[in-house]
């Protein structure tokens, strides 16, 4: 048995290039109208029952939970307590990932980068979805006997877990608090590849967060009325070390896992003011809807200081971060 998953990048675009020279594939992708197929809704679901319980899944794979939980630090370590809210299934998302798959093994590649230097953000704006913040995740696996779809799948979300937990990039876009909806495609065939018979699989999987500002429509009352009716605001934006010195964040540049802490608002609730913690995603984002008011914003751990004040104001629109962490 054979098997090449995510970090094995040189493998198994050999093994794309033979799949695509053989012209051997079967797409699993979603149903006519949208929703997901039924192997889709398998994939989706086993995403969701380890985000409603990341704890369980690290302990199966063989992690130290102790240590796990130290690494992660507190506020992801709290959140994981309580449980990540599962991911939307999104079909324009299944469409950006399917495209995706198809021009790889047509120009024979294996990246999120495509050859003519499209990124995963640029193929899902093209399905006509605005993202505030974005991820890709993808994983294959090649074996020489028979294994069945199901077993395939779940033996690339093994690898993708795994790689989530130790921090990878590849795996944590599925475990990510701030992203909320999914989309993806599986694809698999058969191939004869150095004189030897190999069932193949790929996974692509794309994860957004909508930005709240094109997607009024779509805000439900709730949400609207968490703003409005609640003097409440929105913070969001990103973690980043400029590693180019272009002055903007790159993909590639979010720093995950750091703790953010607010504090406030300033002298409202009496002589201490509140804190509050949050922690960023996999692309180094954060999210999080507060009180309107003053605020001291801080993040400081071994690695990172960064100092701000700021004024929250009611709305959707009121504050976007892009915080550059220097050395």
């Amino acid at each position: 048995m054979i098997r090449k998953y995510c970090e094995l990048w040189a493998c198994i675009a050999i093994i794309i290039i033979a799949v695509s020279v053989l012209g051997i594939s079967c797409s699993y992708a979603d149903s006519a109208d949208g929703d997901p197929s039924r192997l889709e809704a398998l994939i989706l679901e086993r995403i969701n029952s380890v985000r409603l319980d990341p704890w369980a899944e690290a302990d199966r794979l063989g992690y130290d939970i102790d240590l796990l939980r130290k690494e992660i630090g507190p506020v992801i370590a709290e959140i994981w307590d309580q449980g990540l809210k599962p991911l939307v299934w999104n079909s324009r998302l299944s469409k950006a990932a399917q495209n995706h798959i198809q021009d790889m093994l047509q120009h024979l590649y294996y990246s999120h980068v495509s050859l003519d230097g499209t990124m995963p953000f640029d193929r899902i704006k093209k399905e006509g979805i605005n993202p505030l913040f974005w991820a890709e995740s993808m994983g294959a696996v090649a074996f020489e006997n028979v294994i069945s779809p199901e077993e395939a799948v779940n033996l690339i979300l093994d690898g993708l877990f795994s790689d989530a937990f130790a921090g990878g990039e590849e795996g944590s876009p599925l475990l990510d608090h701030v992203l909320t909806d999914i989309g993806f495609n599986f694809f698999g065939g058969r191939l004869s590849f150095d004189k030897v018979d190999l069932n193949v699989f790929v996974f692509t999987a794309d994860l957004i967060m909508p930005d709240p500002r094109m997607e009024l429509e779509g805000l439900n009352s709730g949400f609207q009325n968490l703003l409005t009716e609640n003097n409440n605001a929105i913070i969001w934006g990103r973690v980043y070390k400029d590693l180019n010195s272009n002055g903007v964040y790159d993909p590639g540049e979010g720093l995950s896992r750091q703790t953010i802490v607010l504090r406030g608002p300033l002298g409202i609730y009496g002589p201490v003011d509140p804190s509050w913690a949050i922690a960023t995603g996999s692309c180094g984002c954060f999210f999080q809807i507060l009180p309107v008011g003053n605020y001291d914003m801080i993040i400081n751990d071994a690695n990172t200081y960064y100092q701000q004040s700021l004024s929250l104001k009611q709305g959707i629109s009121s504050y976007s971060l892009n915080i550059n962490v220097a050395e």
